[in-house]
């Protein structure tokens, strides 16, 4: 392990024959450029200024020892805000924000830095690490930190891991503690911090997290705020905000108090180009290659691409598949409905009142076709809710008419009818289908490589080309999947998300499963 201060090491931590070596560190150290690696440099950046010492040699020592040398940009964010007063032994920026497209290793920098004040600042400091939600902030601590601390030398300084839900944090031998703060303005209340860590500030559309990481920061002479994140959309206005303030004070060549560094394609840049991608992504060549951004490119959509890998920001929710993709895979003879008997998937999206219940079938061949949809009609009251003896009844017509191999739906939505069908059909075939995040990341990603590569062909009904139009992507940290404009929006896209379920099932159920010979019900 790094060895550690004297207990009576000034505020920063930093000793002073290190104050003498680390004011020689390079200020900008230069990408190794070959065909493989990236010669990324910051649209925007604070200056090195030489002759201040530096604790990024420091940092970066931390990083090697997690077995994660840093990269060239890594570098040069740790050896500028790493920058310190001589005299005092006060950092020279209080904030640092740093935005970069996603998978460039900001964990390596961010663990770098906690284990850096939890260690070597020779008092017992408090860290707080915040994410768009307390889950993905725990997420990442009992997920990525701790199984990168156990594999380091660092294991030995551990104390204890706290994995809660109501408690999640890792506590180290020297009375440091690093935890996760949730996302709410009052979560910093009472505490005081020596570091915080907004991570993925996209999400944001307030203060909040801002505001309690501050104010539990004021009595802390040498504390900083590090704000991390890709670039988001008109609806990122906490990141929209830092973004402006960091470029005014690049532009304005100001080296204190804010730190700013911004990796990013410029808004014309052909993002096909394997130029673009050498000249903004700097783990490019490093920790990934262009065969992986080149995949990225074929299946995601153009606007999360663009905002995920060249970190350009996006006016607004980006429609969901391209104009025009979806009109274009109409079935060339005109297929609407499969013949009777056909094996097929069916995919169900249901809600009990204000808002749509939908189901789509999906062939084996990949055709998309409406079976039902139920939507409040116009001027019908709040008290409006979704029939459900005919969803049951087009379901079961459904059965009968084809060969249904499997239903994929999310049960703990339509819990009395999920287990009648399960009952009736088949549990091998009713299929629980929740609609987490994780996998409807991968549905929606299935879904779009799908349409955009011709993969699958559709009905052409209106009410599916109306919930498919409506849909936008919704940005999170391990990719985008289809949601509505807002949580009110009257635009529905139960139709949408009942296609995705219908195809991810074709794609992924198991070959054998054979329905049950269906009862019907009479009368």
């Amino acid at each position: 392990m790094l060895s550690m201060p004297n207990p009576r090491t000034p505020p920063s931590g930093v000793s002073t024959a290190e104050r003498s070596r680390t004011s020689r560190s390079r200020s900008n150290p230069t990408p190794i450029l070959s065909p493989t690696s990236s010669g990324a440099l910051p649209r925007w950046a604070t200056k090195r200024t030489p002759e201040r010492p530096t604790i990024g040699p420091r940092l970066a020592k931390v990083a090697a020892k997690l077995g994660t040398p840093f990269m060239p940009w890594q570098q040069m964010v740790a050896d500028v805000a790493g920058e310190y007063d001589a005299a005092s032994g006060l950092p020279i920026y209080r904030e640092v924000i740093v935005t970069v497209p996603r998978q460039s290793g900001k964990t390596t920098l961010q663990l770098a830095l906690t284990l850096d004040r939890s260690l070597m600042w020779g008092r017992p400091c408090r860290i707080a690490y915040t994410a768009q939600t307390g889950l993905d902030a725990r997420q990442k601590m009992v997920n990525d930190w701790g199984p990168m601390l156990r594999r380091s030398p660092f294991r030995v300084a551990i104390d204890r891991e706290l994995k809660g839900a109501a408690e999640t944090a890792i506590e180290f031998t020297t009375g440091s503690r690093v935890e996760v703060l949730a996302s709410a303005e009052e979560a910093g209340h009472g505490r005081t911090l020596d570091l915080g860590l907004i991570d993925e500030a996209f999400a944001d559309e307030d203060d909040r997290r801002e505001q309690a990481i501050v104010p539990a920061m004021t009595t802390i002479r040498d504390a900083q705020m590090y704000v991390f994140s890709t670039m988001g959309t008109g609806r990122s206005t906490f990141l929209n905000r830092k973004v402006a303030t960091g470029r005014a004070l690049v532009e304005a060549g100001i080296t204190q108090g804010i730190a700013y560094f911004e990796w990013s394609a410029e808004d014309d840049a052909d993002p096909d180009d394997p130029a673009t991608w050498r000249v903004c992504m700097p783990a490019l060549g490093f920790t990934t290659d262009e065969a992986t951004i080149r995949h990225a490119r074929m299946t995601m959509p153009d606007g999360e691409f663009r905002r995920a890998f060249l970190n350009q920001p996006r006016e607004h929710d980006a429609r969901w598949l391209p104009a025009g993709a979806w009109l274009g895979r109409r079935h060339p003879d005109g297929l609407e409905l499969p013949p009777d008997g056909t094996d097929i998937a069916i995919g169900f999206d249901g809600s009990y009142n204000n808002d749509a219940t939908a189901l789509v079938g999906c062939t084996l061949a990949g055709h998309l076709f409406k079976i039902a949809v139920w939507e409040r009609p116009n001027g019908a009251s709040d008290t409006w809710v979704v029939p459900r003896d005919q969803v049951d009844t087009a379901v079961a017509h459904a059965f009968r008419r084809w060969k249904v191999r499997a239903m994929g739906m999310d049960r703990s939505r339509w819990v009395a009818e999920a287990q009648q069908w399960a009952e009736r059909y088949g549990d091998a075939v009713v299929l629980d289908v929740p609609q987490h995040r994780s996998r409807m990341v991968k549905a929606s990603a299935l879904f779009y490589t799908a349409v955009v590569q011709g993969l699958v062909t559709h009905d052409g009904d209106a009410d599916l080309a109306r919930h498919i139009s409506n849909a936008v992507t919704k940005e999170t940290p391990d990719g985008a999947y289809i949601s509505k404009e807002g949580r009110h929006s009257p635009l529905k896209i139960d139709l949408a998300v009942a296609a995705v379920i219908a195809y991810d099932v074709v794609k992924t159920m198991p070959p054998t499963v054979k329905p049950k010979e269906p009862w019907v019900r009479w009368g």
